[in-house]
């Protein structure tokens, strides 16, 4: 659909939820139909962005979402500082110490290719890497 907007048209729609998954969505159609320099009505919710209250919603649903997003982070942070207050490890688990000594003596051996050995130990290429550089 986007493809196919040009300058002035206008996309009618009955809902934002019709158009839009998230309030993210929403904010991203907008801008690429402002881009085109093209608009978007809104049946149910009576929004026109032709008009000035249409301009106001996006301007509105863009700090919406830096709002959520700065939430989601400030979220992420509190929930790792707490992780790591009662000692619990945060980030990826680590290999198994035997699968990194078998990848590094299957590299150490030149009988193997690097695929042969990730695919093997189930340890990445930057991974087995990183493990010889220690």
């Amino acid at each position: 659909m986007l493809q196919k907007i040009k300058k002035n048209d206008k996309v009618i729609t009955t809902k934002f939820f019709s158009i839009a998954d998230s309030t993210k969505d929403l904010a991203n159609l907008l801008l690429q139909i402002q881009r085109k320099e093209a608009y978007i009505l809104f049946t149910q919710e009576n929004i026109d962005t032709s008009k000035d209250t249409g301009k106001y919603l996006e301007n509105f649903l863009k700090s919406v979402v830096f709002l959520q997003s700065d939430i989601i982070s400030e979220h992420t942070k509190k929930g790792i500082m707490e992780a790591k207050a009662k000692g619990t490890l945060t980030g990826r688990p680590r290999k198994p110490s035997y699968m990194v000594e078998r990848a590094i003596n299957m590299y150490h051996s030149n009988n193997f290719t690097i695929s042969e050995i990730t695919k093997e130990t189930g340890i990445s290429k930057s991974s087995l890497y990183r493990y010889l550089m220690e």
